[in-house]
């Protein structure tokens, strides 16, 4: 009876570890800074801590060079908010648009002028934006 249990257990606690494997290796976006194009207003994308993208049904990314250019996207394609990734403002690392708080501000210099920049936690959001005339918002309220 022991050995059933603990074999239950083992299996649980490998099937929970494979499920965050599966996450951590979800595939991200990749952008050849200085390369890449904007699919908004095809300027290079040169400053990844404004890049953007979105997943495509084939598999691809449509890459942005900045938050604003991914809001227009998203407002002529109606594409999920699960399938748009941005730059972590603080750190720089991918995550989920949907996930993010956003600081709007036209002192913040942007690639398009958008003056948009994400950040992980609403709390570093509100950190960023203090001194400045800014909002925070989120993916949704960026409409």
């Amino acid at each position: 009876m022991k050995g059933l249990i603990g074999s239950a257990l083992f299996m649980s606690a490998m099937l929970i570890f494979a499920g965050c494997d599966v996450y951590q290796k979800e595939k991200r976006p990749h952008i050849r800074y200085g390369k890449d194009r904007c699919i908004t207003c095809g300027m290079i994308i040169s400053e990844e801590r404004f890049a953007a993208a979105s997943d495509t049904a084939d598999g691809h990314f449509a890459k942005f060079d900045s938050i604003g250019c991914l809001v227009l996207y998203r407002k002529k394609s109606q594409f999920p908010v699960e399938r748009a990734w941005v730059h972590d403002g603080e750190g720089g690392e991918w995550m989920r648009a949907r996930d993010a708080f956003f600081v709007k501000s036209q002192e913040i210099m942007t690639p398009m002028g958008d003056g948009l920049l994400a950040f992980k936690t609403r709390e570093s959001a509100e950190r960023f934006s203090m001194g400045k005339n800014a909002q925070v918002l989120s993916f949704e309220e960026l409409k």
